[in-house]
C-alpha cells in the first residue's frame, strides 16, 4: 500500500489519513503503520514530495 505526504497528512487512495511528522528526513511518529518499508524523497525546484511504502495491520502484502 502506498501512501503521499501532503500537507502534513498521510493520504491513500480511499482518503484515508494519519498525522506524521517529519525530521531531517526520517519517519518521526506516525500511528497504525506496523512496518515502513521504503520512503523515496525528491526534492527540486517544482517539486518536492515524500512517497512512502508501508505495512499496515491487517494487510499481508
Amino acid at each position: 500500500m502506498e501512501w503521499e505526504i501532503f500537507s502534513g497528512y498521510l493520504y491513500n487512495s480511499n482518503g484515508i489519513y494519519l498525522n506524521y511528522n517529519i525530521v531531517s528526513g526520517m519517519l518521526f511518529s506516525i500511528k497504525k503503520i506496523t512496518e515502513v518499508v521504503n520512503i523515496e524523497q525528491k526534492f527540486s525546484k517544482s517539486d518536492s514530495s515524500t512517497r512512502l511504502f508501508f505495512r499496515t495491520a491487517g494487510h499481508d502484502n
